[in-house]
């Protein structure tokens, strides 16, 4: 047992000897170190004035590595910093003046790394950027030039149709004159014929002359009528705001007689707005429907006609409608067109000179407008009309009207 114990000892001391020694290294020193069998204790002596030193060393060693590490670092990081955001920022600039048009900016960054493979795709971008930059102005300018060229001819162009236009003109008035007076004259000559010996004519002789009064009369109408298609677009009259529904309504009761003899309706369906135009123009559009319409209406079934508004946003739609004859698919493109009629016995039968439409289509063209037709023989046919709203206030037209019949 005390064996034990002393060995117990000994080896206690034997650490303390070397923690001793660990302490004397740092710079303390044991004063002594005393041990007692009987009660176990060791007694450790230190030096408390060269520990303080040594504590205060340890402090200064610890700051003094500090600064050393900042004095070190320091400039380490800036070194570090300007060598990755130097690049950047050039190639920042080079973007700034790049989208300022200066396509003709490089970046010169001489490095292997990813900021070097982004300079290097910038200013091939810049390249491709400027070469297609000189292909556009190469194109823009031929372009010019060929619009340049084109517009000259243009002009040419124009002034010849201008001039072709005036000597058209003049040609028509000539025509009307210079035909007009002979054909009056003409029919005047039959007229004396007719009051003065009539009596002593032949019946034969009697018949050639009322049909030579009635040719020259058609053929006064005709050239009146060419006369005035002439003038639709180049003699343009006084613009003026008239109520629609009034003007039609006034024009329909001009067909009173026709209506009534042959069992015709007319209606209007919808209001039909306040419209600022040429009066007479407008006037003469729908006179060539109303007539066209009672001219061609069939004998048989239900005999209407019909015009109805539909508003859209950019335009004012005019639908007239009638149960007409019809017209065949392959005579449609060519009504607007001057002495063209449709081909078939009914209408060869109806007098006409096939100038009605084309200038019902004249006067909608001069107010940017369109129209078309839709026809079905046997069934009737419909116009669309379409005018622009700028001609037209829809604010200030009259009530909702009942249906109208003429």
């Amino acid at each position: 047992m005390w064996r034990l114990v002393s060995l117990h000892m000994k080896a206690t001391v034997f650490l303390m000897s070397l923690l001793a020694c660990a302490v004397s290294l740092c710079g303390l020193v044991f004063i002594s170190i005393t041990k007692s069998i009987f009660h176990n204790t060791l007694a450790l002596g230190l030096s408390e004035p060269r520990i303080a030193a040594q504590i205060n060393y340890l402090h200064a060693s610890i700051l003094l590595s500090c600064l050393g590490v900042l004095l070190v670092a320091v400039p380490v990081a800036a070194l570090m910093a300007r060598h990755l955001t130097g690049p950047i920022q050039r190639l920042a600039r080079a973007t700034q003046a790049l989208a300022t048009g200066d396509l003709g900016y490089r970046v010169t960054i001489e490095r292997s790394d990813e900021i070097g493979e982004l300079a290097r795709a910038f200013n091939t971008m810049a390249e491709r950027l400027q070469a297609q930059q000189q292909d556009i102005r190469q194109i823009n300018a031929g372009l010019e030039e060929t619009v340049q060229a084109r517009t000259a001819e243009l002009e040419k162009v124009n002034a010849r149709l201008e001039v072709e236009i005036a000597e058209k003109e003049d040609f028509l008035r000539a025509v009307s004159h210079d035909l007009n007076a002979p054909l009056r004259n003409i029919s005047g000559m039959a007229a004396i014929l007719l009051l003065k010996y009539q009596g002593r004519l032949e019946q034969d002789a009697v018949t050639r002359l009322e049909r030579i009064q009635k040719n020259v009369e058609v053929e006064c109408n005709l050239i009146n009528e060419l006369l005035e298609l002439s003038r639709i677009k180049s003699h343009r009259e006084k613009l003026e705001h008239f109520d629609l529904h009034t003007l039609v309504a006034d024009v329909a009761e001009g067909f009173s007689n026709d209506f009534e003899t042959r069992g015709i309706t007319f209606a209007i369906t919808t209001p039909l707005p306040v419209m600022y135009a040429e009066k007479s123009r407008v006037r003469q559009v729908f006179q060539n429907l109303i007539d066209n319409a009672v001219k061609y209406m069939r004998p048989d079934g239900p005999r209407q006609i019909a015009l109805r508004l539909v508003e859209e946003d950019n335009a004012a739609i005019f639908i007239f409608s009638d149960t007409g004859i019809g017209i065949a698919a392959d005579d449609l493109p060519q009504i607007f067109h001057v002495f063209r009629r449709a081909k078939n016995a009914v209408v060869m039968k109806v007098p006409g000179k096939g100038v009605g439409l084309a200038s019902v289509k004249s006067i909608v063209e001069t107010y940017n407008g369109r129209i078309r037709a839709d026809s079905e023989p046997g069934v009737g046919t419909t116009f669309y009309i379409a005018i622009p709203r700028q001609y037209f206030n829809f604010s200030d037209s009259p009530r909702v009207p009942e249906e109208v019949a003429v």
